[in-house]
This record gives structure tokens, C-alpha cells and sequence, in this order.
């Protein structure tokens, strides 16, 4: 059931509606509000379970809750009020459709930064008054709520390999964003699940009748991982369960501490080491900004074909990104998809177009966001946005090869 976000007057964006699909790509200029839709996207799908990880009787008490409690689960989204993005008052519409576009329901909230209020819409605090009833009716159900579909993959996280060993409780500080915390927890809690993995991954091979999916999966990304980042991480056998980093040597693997790693690799490792736990239950979400960051073109497209092959396996990604190696990648994993009419031959990735959605966002309120899938005719990401600067500063070499003749 497609899902569409529509934003209002908020930070640069004067208009925006975007609908998700199982990879959805958001490219464009410094401060043009990427990050924005990634977190709201994270705000609507996952409401319930936001509403679960905040909910006690004293607060469904109160008159006018539901305002308290988006504007709660609003301001940790970033760290800061999030009424201060709103220019005088931002609307935010969730809508899901059926295939023919029909709706089938919508909420929305409006965010006065003049007021300094925050107004849901009728049927959408109705719901959550719902959801309150059942939670103090039936506390199991809301144990089951707050149990982990959503991972948000922020641009910060290198702080978990500086910070996890010897000052774990800064990574926890209720300064921070929430789902900086909530990656903090997820990348712990998964230390015991990585080793068991791993265990059985390397333990099959392709081709033993006995492997089970996981372990071939496993064993992809392990490999996506290791030409990306010349390394792995590593859960010692004997001594706390802790991560750490192993690299080849000369002598044979070598084991260094989770913060010797490199800028890139500390950016990098954290998606690999949860694509390769939680990412195997596959049907889930993920929000991950910038995977490029620090890293060169080449890992940039390994950790791309990681992406896709989530994707392929039943998850949802939607990335922000301002690289062209990972657009080219999707183009090219796209192209394979149309070029074998949709039989991509084994040990090879494609990507149905059909599964694509890829926006261009302006840093001036003045240009509307543009849908970039080509649909009309290649079906590729147009990439103009992302070229420019490399036309420009081809131009600029040309004009100065000129000048010498």
C-alpha cells in the first residue's frame, strides 16, 4: 500500500510529497532538508511504537495529551524543538493509497513555531487515544510495541566506536537525538546475535544442501564489507562481548580496538554489522543517511550493492545521499534489472525500477523538489543534479586549457 509524506513550510521546504517505495533515494544541496524527510518518514511509520516507548497512565490522564506527546517524540527526533523548523505554521500529511491511488486514510499535524504548539489531526488523536486504551487494557501488547522494525542509520555515528568502550553512558545522554540512542542500543544488543551469526555463516558453504539462507546472506554482505573496508568487525571468543576490529595481516588476522578504525570505517561498520544481524529477519526499515560518508568511490559501491541486496530480500531502505557513485550504482543495478527483462542471472544484482523512488531537493525555497526517476522513458535516475559540478569544473579546465593556446 503506497505510502505519501507531505510537507509543509518547513526548514527549506516550502512544498514537498514524496511517496516511499522500497528504496527511496533523496539527493540534493547542503541544508535543502534531507534530513528533515528522513526523520519524519521515521516519525509517521513508526508513531505507535514511538507513542509505546513514551506512554504511562499519568500521562494519557491529561487533557490535550496527544499534543504532549507528538511534540515529546517531535523535539527527540532531533535534539532541538522542532517547532523552531517550522516557518510560522508547517503542516506534515501521512496518507496511504491503494494501487489505484484511491485513499484509504490520512492524519496529518500542524506545528505553529508562534505559537509554540503542536495539533494533531482529529482521527489521528483518536488513534492514539485508541492505542492508549489497549496499551492499559492489555500491557503485553505494549511490551510487543516497542520491539525493534525501524533502524535509523544517522550521520553521527562514528560517535559508537569512540565512545562505546570507555564512555559508554555519553552515547545514552537525553541531549542527544533519539534515534542516535536507539542505534547506540540496537548495535549493542546485537554483539551476541553477530557472533551466533557468523558462527553458522562461515560454517556452510554455497554449496552444502544444508545452508540455510542466512548463512548465504550473511556471507554476501561479509564480502561487501570486507572489499568496502579492508576489515570486519570481530566478537572475541574468550573476555567481555565487545566489538572489535579484525584486519589481514602479513601473520595472519589481526584484532585492534572498535576505535582504531579509520573515519570510514567508523561510519561504515555499524550499518554492516546490523545489516548482517537484524537485516537477515528481512521485511524491515531502514533510514540511512549519507552511506557514503567518508569512504572512498569504490566501498561506496559495495556498500550500495549491500543496500540493494536488502532490498531484494524484502527490506525497506530510504537513503539520503549527495554522492554520484551510489546513484551511478543504482542506475547500473536498474539497468541490469531491464536488460534481463527481470531474470538476473545468479551471483549478479538487479533492481526493479518499480521499487525505486528518487527525489532532488533545493537548498532555496523557491525550487521545487523534483521526482527523478525517469519513468517515461529509461527508467533511471536522472542525474543532473549530481553532474553539474563535475560539467562545471570540466568547463572551468577546458576555458583554462584555451588560455594557453
Amino acid at each position: 500500500m503506497p505510502e505519501i509524506l507531505t510537507i509543509e513550510n518547513l526548514g527549506p521546504i516550502r512544498r514537498l510529497e514524496i511517496e516511499l517505495r522500497r528504496l527511496t533515494v533523496l539527493i540534493g544541496e547542503q541544508a535543502s532538508g534531507k534530513s528533515l524527510v528522513a526523520h519524519l518518514f521515521y516519525f509517521f511509520q513508526g508513531l505507535p511504537k514511538h507513542l509505546a516507548r513514551i506512554y504511562t497512565p499519568d500521562l494519557v490522564e491529561r487533557d490535550g495529551w496527544q499534543a504532549e506527546a507528538l511534540t515529546r517524540i517531535l523535539d527527540d527526533l532531533m535534539g532541538v524543538p522542532f517547532r523552531i523548523f517550522a516557518n510560522g505554521i508547517a503542516t506534515l500529511r501521512w496518507r496511504m493509497t491503494d494501487e489505484q491511488g484511491r485513499e484509504m486514510f490520512a492524519f496529518s499535524v500542524d506545528i505553529d513555531n508562534n505559537g509554540n504548539t503542536v495539533r494533531p489531526s482529529e482521527n489521528l488523536a483518536q488513534m492514539m487515544a485508541m492505542l492508549a486504551k489497549d496499551w492499559s487494557e492489555a500491557p503485553d501488547i505494549l511490551g510487543q510495541m516497542r520491539e525493534l522494525e525501524q533502524f535509523f542509520i544517522p550521520t553521527d555515528r562514528g560517535m559508537f566506536s569512540r565512545f562505546s568502550e570507555w564512555e559508554p553512558s555519553v552515547l545514552y545522554s537525553s541531549y542527544l537525538p533519539e534515534p542516535l540512542r536507539r542505534f547506540a542500543d540496537t548495535l549493542q544488543s546485537a554483539v551476541k546475535l553477530y557472533s551466533a551469526v557468523k558462527s553458522l555463516g562461515l560454517e556452510t558453504s554455497d554449496g552444502d544442501k544444508s545452508d540455510p539462507p542466512s548463512g548465504k546472506d550473511f556471507r554476501f554482505l561479509q564480502s561487501c564489507q570486507k572489499k568496502a573496508l579492508a576489515g570486519e568487525p570481530f566478537i572475541p571468543a574468550d573476555g567481555p562481548l565487545k566489538w572489535q576490529w579484525q584486519v589481514e595481516s602479513p601473520d595472519g588476522p589481526k584484532t585492534l580496538p572498535i576505535e582504531a578504525t579509520s573515519s570510514g570505517q567508523m561510519q561504515a561498520w555499524p550499518f554492516f554489522a546490523i545489516a548482517c544481524t537484524y537485516g537477515l529477519a528481512g521485511d524491515l526499515t531502514f533510514y540511512f543517511e549519507e552511506p557514503e560518508s567518508h569512504l572512498h568511490p569504490r566501498a561506496q559501491a559495495e556498500i550500495t550493492k549491500a543496500i540493494v541486496y536488502l532490498v531484494n530480500k524484502g527490506s525497506a531502505f530510504l537513503i539520503t545521499t549527495h554522492s554520484p557513485f551510489i546513484a551511478y550504482s543504482i542506475n547500473n543495478m536498474i539497468q541490469r534489472f531491464l536488460s534481463h527483462k527481470g531474470e538476473v542471472p545468479e551471483g549478479q544484482l538487479g533492481l526493479d525500477p518499480d521499487d525505486v523512488a528518487a527525489y532532488n531537493l533545493f537548498a532555496s525555497p523557491d525550487r521545487a523538489p523534483e521526482d527523478i526517476m525517469d519513468r517515461d522513458d529509461t527508467n533511471l535516475l536522472k542525474l543532473d543534479g549530481l553532474d553539474d559540478v563535475a560539467n562545471e569544473l570540466g568547463a572551468e579546465f577546458d576555458e583554462l586549457l584555451e588560455m594557453e593556446d
